[in-house]
């Protein structure tokens, strides 16, 4: 969502030439090949994609922040910092699309659009077709490369920039963003070039401040505490709703570009597209904690545009601060079909983001199967820290000892099989202490610990909308053409029993 100041000096009109920058790109000589005899070899890829080139991937995250103890064992201890990923391929999970019967009709020859609904129930799944979909695993053997331009995605390795890296951590650890977080942020990004996953680069020339926001979920769906910070940026729940984040030739991003954004922007719409370009309005998504509730995106080329793309009004009333004349964003939604291909990415942390088209890629949030079981365990460990903390026995045993209910999906992602095993040594542990805990020995130590293994299945995400040259991919640096098949079906794994 951009404002007249999102811009700044980053986009010219298209008679003032191209970006700053994009002449220098194109004239820039290329560099010299580095000599046989002294090039180093090849390490294997870092970040999500490493099984998809052959290697396999180790989860050296773990489920809390490293050195935590539960008890006497760190949780390093518990909950293996080293532990090869499951195979996942594909998960079976629920997206939420426009239903049929919203639909309306619009004169002349655009795109139908969706009935407008509240902003509360945009947010609910339930004012939405939900349906299952094959959702396939990007971090899986023989999972898809993607490319931004091909696919409408692709992956950015964030890990060699450590100001970044130390800034999300804060606000992971805090659950908010502030106003000196977000600049920081910003300034490690904008000016940069990014290397994209699959073989690209993204010169990231501006950020817009509206729209720059951390989103924060428990999992299933469950309340967590509010977090603190500037409410602009903060306070939004995962967005599970199918969409994409700006029409072309909507509102404000006509009102700001006087109708040129379409000859300005890369782009894919029902009834345009601009494939010219080499400018691109972007959504960095960057997960702090994607143990829950991860993001979907589709690839482009399996969505029927003309059919099941719909021009979406949303309300920004409550959120942000617009004149009544662009107080309407206007999104895309969409409906479901068959032929939609969509990804995720099982293993991933702010050391990898996903990076996609503002303007044409569809994605959402999603339920992983094990997500009911992690929000009981999450409830009963609070619980617990509640009752240590107030010095309440009867309460500790009541809620160490309350029943898992029945009919639960296990997980089949090894990072939430992680954090629901962590979780659960932490219930044993208060559960052979109980009468020290809740006498204080020890106690403030254990519920700091176990709070901190209890977040790392609240879903932590910062996303950010920028203008981005694409640069075309070096020489000698291509992908793997053989990463990008697709798995076989038959690779699906059987999920383990659930606990």
């Amino acid at each position: 969502m951009l404002t007249s100041a999102s811009f700044g000096g980053a986009i010219r009109s298209p008679a003032s030439g191209p970006p700053r920058g994009a002449e220098e790109a194109r004239t820039r000589p290329p560099r010299r090949a580095a000599k046989p005899a002294t090039r180093r070899p090849a390490g294997p890829p870092r970040g999500v994609l490493g099984p998809a080139l052959g290697h396999r991937p180790r989860h050296r995250r773990p489920t809390a922040r490293r050195g935590a103890s539960v008890g006497s064992a760190t949780l390093d201890d518990v909950a293996a910092a080293e532990v090869e990923i499951a195979p996942v391929t594909t998960i079976e999970a629920e997206l939420a699309f426009t239903r049929p019967e919203d639909v309306r009709g619009e004169a002349g020859p655009g795109p139908a659009r969706a009935e407008t609904l509240s902003r509360e129930a945009f947010a609910e799944t339930t004012s939405h077709d939900r349906r299952r979909c094959a959702i396939r695993d990007l971090a899986a053997p023989g999972g898809l490369l993607p490319d931004l331009c091909t696919h409408g995605f692709d992956l950015v390795d964030l890990s060699r920039r450590a100001r970044l890296q130390a800034a999300l951590e804060r606000a992971r650890a805090a659950g908010s963003v502030d106003e000196a977080g977000a600049r920081t942020i910003r300034r490690a990004l904008v000016g940069r070039v990014l290397p994209l996953r699959g073989g690209r680069r993204l010169l990231l020339l501006f950020i817009a401040p509206e729209g720059f926001i951390m989103r924060r979920g428990g999992p299933a769906g469950i309340a967590v505490d509010a977090p603190a910070g500037p409410p602009a940026m903060n306070g939004h729940d995962a967005a599970m709703a199918v969409h994409a984040d700006q029409d072309v030739d909507g509102t404000p991003v006509r009102q700001l570009l006087r109708g040129a954004a379409p000859w300005l922007f890369r782009h894919d719409s029902p009834t345009r597209h601009n494939h010219r370009s080499p400018v691109a309005l972007v959504n960095l998504w960057i997960p702090l904690d994607q143990v829950t509730r991860p993001l979907a995106v589709m690839d482009k080329r399996s969505l029927d545009r003309r059919a099941h793309q719909l021009r979406y009004g949303l309300p920004t009333d409550g959120f942000l601060d617009r004149p009544a004349a662009t107080r309407i964003n206007d999104i895309w939604s969409f409906l479901h079909d068959d032929a939609q291909r969509w990804h995720f990415a099982s293993a991933i942390d702010a050391r990898t983001a996903f990076v996609f088209d503002t303007l044409s890629t569809p994605h959402g949030a999603f339920k992983l199967p094990g997500e009911g079981i992690a929000a009981a365990r999450y409830r009963q460990l609070r619980a617990v820290i509640a009752a240590v903390d107030a010095g309440d026995r009867e309460a500790a045993a009541r809620a160490v000892d309350a029943p898992l209910p029945r009919d639960l999906e296990a997980p089949q992602t090894e990072p939430l099989r992680q954090a629901i095993a962590a979780i659960e040594a932490a219930l044993a542990d208060a559960r052979g202490r109980l009468d020290a805990l809740t006498r204080g020995e020890g106690a403030a130590t254990f519920s700091a610990n176990a709070a901190a293994i209890a977040d790392r299945v609240v879903r932590k995400s910062i996303e950010m909308r920028g203008v981005a040259l694409v640069l075309p991919r070096r020489r000698g640096r291509r992908p793997d053409p053989s990463a990008r098949t697709q798995a076989a079906p038959s690779q699906v794994s059987t999920p383990r029993s659930g606990s």
